[in-house]
């Protein structure tokens, strides 16, 4: 019996399908059933599903939206846990292992994780996106209405009596997520990259369907249920409504600005205009805007390497430019804003293999805590042929939800257990504190902090050295 449904859509054709199969089937984890709900005319279907898996199953729905294909997958699912899954996107190996061994660890049976943007041959386009750690819930808005469709797993009973909206196309699944909160459901973070998701289509805004209105249709009405219900949650507090909305609407706007060499950023800020209010904007929140709409551009590479920041800097100009017109932020403040997204694009997993390399020839390896940072060099670790002991740390809290989805050739070491003189250790960003206390007098022991530090002032350098205003424009003179 399966026990997972993973519920795969498509509403037409796609040349990636093969591969997205190919993650499925590649899972440690046996117990699964794949739900391929297709539209009629989605040609080649037939033959990407029949690789000889009886646990594949191919369903025809004329379904006009890829919401009325999950209603239909959901009809068919009897599984303990559901997944959703598009056509392109990929799933890391242990990715539904982790993911519902973390939603059974927790009380609210969902989970999700990090994930990345790949382009069309599997090449993440920048670092991943991560979701804050431990729980996220209505508490915590912003970050439930970034968790995409893939790389989720939620228990099948909660979505009992529940219907992806069919009058929704880009937002359904965003929509799905809050209603699932309301009820008292918590997203379950696991510290770790599960999933990769594809770039936004190439052109212009779709006069026809304007993801912006449906954003803010979805935050809107999700507020009016949870103040009818009474909810008491300071974020969902009538005065905080708009700044949300605002939030939410300005990354679909950055998204529409830096998508492809054709994109106007006129055009995003004249449709995110409406919601525009002066100086709304930090630093911070244009830098991570920023930052995943690069991600999402099939145009380009969020990447920070002395090289590929020349190619996109000045179209992330552009879009601050206009955003410094609109006064929604002030010019001073972007040279903060360079150094945040300098920050925001540093990859964790490039920090990781550093720190490696630095050790030598892999051997037994020691990390130190659980979080994602100590996730990444675990990672980075079982890639390059290590042996990995984790020391838990007191931000831990022992047996936890993050020690459930480690993965499986990872050892847990005991409170008692000594490590080897020349045994190399790696000290994770939240457990610091802790560990430098019992063993920072070591030799090979390499903090995370320092480490990102590095890298970091490396990014700032290069992206300062790429950014247009330091050739000859201007702010002012590119309005």
């Amino acid at each position: 019996m399966q026990q997972i449904d993973i519920i795969l859509t498509l509403t037409e054709s796609h040349p990636a399908l093969t591969d997205t199969i190919a993650s499925i089937t590649a899972q440690n984890l046996r117990a699964w059933r794949l739900l391929v709900i297709a539209h009629p005319s989605a040609d080649g279907v037939a033959a990407a599903v029949d690789i000889g898996d009886e646990r594949i199953e191919l369903t025809q729905h004329a379904g006009r939206s890829t919401a009325a294909m999950r209603n239909k997958g959901l009809e068919l699912a009897d599984a303990e846990f559901v997944s959703f899954l598009e056509a392109g996107d990929t799933l890391m190996p242990t990715t539904v292992s982790d993911l519902i061994s973390s939603a059974r660890a927790s009380r609210f049976g969902a989970a999700c994780g990090s994930w990345l943007v790949a382009d069309a041959g599997g090449t993440p386009d920048g670092p991943p996106m991560n979701p804050p750690e431990g729980t996220i819930g209505l508490g915590e808005l912003e970050s439930v209405l970034s968790i995409p469709a893939t790389g989720t797993v939620i228990q099948r009973s909660l979505l009992e009596g529940k219907r992806f909206g069919a009058n929704l196309t880009s937002a359904s699944h965003t929509d799905m997520w809050l209603r699932l909160c309301e009820d008292g459901m918590r997203w379950q973070v696991v510290p770790a990259v599960v999933a990769s998701v594809r770039h936004d289509s190439r052109g212009g805004l779709d006069t026809e369907h304007n993801p912006l209105d449906e954003m803010r249709s979805v935050v809107e009405r999700s507020f009016r249920r949870a103040s009818a219900r009474g909810w008491e949650v300071e974020v969902l507090d009538e005065a905080n409504e708009a700044g949300v909305v605002r939030t939410a609407l300005f990354l679909e706007a950055s998204r529409m600005a830096l998508r492809d060499e054709t994109a106007d950023p006129k055009s995003a800020s004249d449709v995110f205009a409406p919601a525009g209010e002066e100086r709304f904007l930090t630093p911070a929140s244009l830098a991570r805007a920023t930052a995943v709409a690069l991600r999402f551009s099939p145009s380009h590479r969020a990447v920070i390497d002395g090289s590929t920041e020349k190619r996109w800097a000045r179209a992330a100009h552009a879009w601050w430019s206009r955003c410094v017109s609109q006064k929604w932020i002030a010019k001073h403040e972007l040279d903060e804003a360079v150094q945040s997204l300098a920050a925001e694009l540093v990859d964790p997993r490039d920090v990781a293999r550093e720190l490696l390399t630095a050790f030598g020839t892999p051997c037994r390896l020691w990390v130190g805590g659980t979080d994602r940072t100590a996730r990444a060099v675990i990672d980075a670790a079982l890639e390059g042929g290590w042996r990995v002991l984790v020391l838990p740390g007191k931000s831990s809290g022992g047996v936890n939800t993050r020690l459930m989805a480690l993965p499986s050739r990872v050892m847990v070491a005991s409170g008692d257990e000594q490590i080897g003189d020349n045994d190399p250790l790696v000290i994770g960003a939240a457990s610091e504190r802790d560990l430098l206390e019992r063993y920072g007098s070591r030799q090979n022991v390499a903090r995370w902090n320092g480490a990102w530090r590095r890298a970091f002032e490396e990014g700032t350098r290069r992206l300062e050295s790429a950014w247009p205003r330091r050739e000859s424009s201007s702010f002012d003179d590119a309005v």
